[in-house]
């Protein structure tokens, strides 16, 4: 037998004694705990932002409940907020006891709201609820024409306030309690926002918002992102509606982001998860997206990893560093891959130090 021929058997016997000595050593590696990433999440949303005019949207819808809560932690928060106590009065306190006891009876005309009446008679739309539990009425938008209901005959004997600016807020807000943002916002188009007091700013305010979340939701970005310059462009000076708008900004990057990693988690599990962190980068609060990870790893990561061992122990070696990759880029704290591709690794640098 010749040196040479004696040499590469010696080296083969010594690769094949290394790979034998990496997979006994891969084989503690096997009782690593699993990580489940971000399994432990909290995925609690946050509670919307406080404002009147939000908490007269709940009473016209009949949401009672809901409001009251809403109210009670704003005066918790803001003791002073008159206004706050003013609607909780008008939850809490006995109609009677708000408005007077004495009332005349009165028809419904088509076009009239509770809001409307209000106004009319009482001198003051806001007390809309009130006049409604005064009617025994749990729901206000529900109140239609030719319904017959009581007035109340000595709680204002004043005149009747202009009615223009009064008109377009009380139209706006039963555009919004019926779904038709956009509606509300043309009610607007020749008003400077400027120009509006904080009610009817707000109000003006959520009916974009809603316009651009319609968009959002039905999956139609392009319009959404449409929608968005143009509210900015007509946004107040003021900066009021900022912080909901760099919200707005954040879900048009993150919701397609999020809805292509659904797309491709079945058959491109790497490339879900590369969406998935795409928009949680634009987003962190995007709920969604993080459970969707989470489940990634969850689901997917443990499996790569268990075809990868297979193909280590039958010596495959290229094979299994891809899979233990791709199991990483999902998940790189699952420590059984780290492991084992360190493993790995080593073994791949030390073979190609012995060809």
């Amino acid at each position: 037998m010749t040196s040479a021929r004696l040499f590469r058997g010696v080296r083969l016997a010594a690769a094949q004694a290394l790979v034998v000595a990496m997979l006994a050593g891969c084989a503690e590696l096997s009782e690593l705990p699993v990580t489940d990433g971000d399994a432990g999440a909290d995925t609690t949303g946050a509670e919307p932002d406080f404002s009147h005019a939000r908490v007269m949207e709940l009473l016209h819808e009949g949401r009672v409940d809901q409001a009251t809560t809403m109210l009670r932690t704003r005066l918790d928060a803001v003791p002073g907020d008159n206004s706050a106590r003013q609607l909780l009065a008008q939850i809490e306190s006995p109609p009677a006891e708000l408005l007077g006891a004495a009332s005349f009876e009165y028809e419904v005309q088509p076009g009239e709201s509770l809001s409307v009446l209000a106004q009319r008679f009482l001198g003051n739309y806001r007390l809309f609820f009130a006049l409604a539990r005064y009617n025994e009425i749990t729901n206000p938008s529900m109140l239609r024409a030719g319904r017959t209901i009581k007035i109340p005959s000595d709680y204002w004997d004043g005149p009747e306030p202009s009615r223009e600016p009064l008109d377009r807020e009380i139209r706006a807000r039963e555009h919004l309690a019926n779904g038709q943002p956009r509606e509300a916002m043309r009610l607007y188009e020749d008003v400077d926002p400027d120009a509006l007091g904080q009610d009817e700013l707000a109000l003006l305010g959520t009916a974009h918002r809603r316009w651009i979340a319609r968009a959002l939701n039905d999956g139609d970005y392009g319009d959404a992102r449409a929608r968005l310059a143009r509210t900015r462009r007509q946004a107040p000076e003021d900066g009021s509606w900022e912080d909901w708008l760099t919200g707005m900004d954040k879900r048009a990057v993150a919701e397609p982001a999020y809805r292509a990693g659904l797309a491709q988690r079945k058959r491109d599990p790497v490339a879900a998860a590369r969406s998935f962190k795409r928009a949680l980068n634009a987003d962190p609060g995007h709920a969604r997206a993080r459970n969707a990870l989470s489940a990634l790893r969850i689901d997917t990561v443990p499996e790569l990893h268990r075809r990868a061992v297979i193909l280590y122990r039958n010596q495959q070696l290229e094979e299994a560093i891809e899979l233990w990759e791709q199991a990483l880029s999902i998940d790189p704290d699952y420590q059984p891959a780290q492991g084992y591709l360190a493993r790995a690794d080593e073994l791949r640098r030390r073979l190609e130090t012995l060809e």
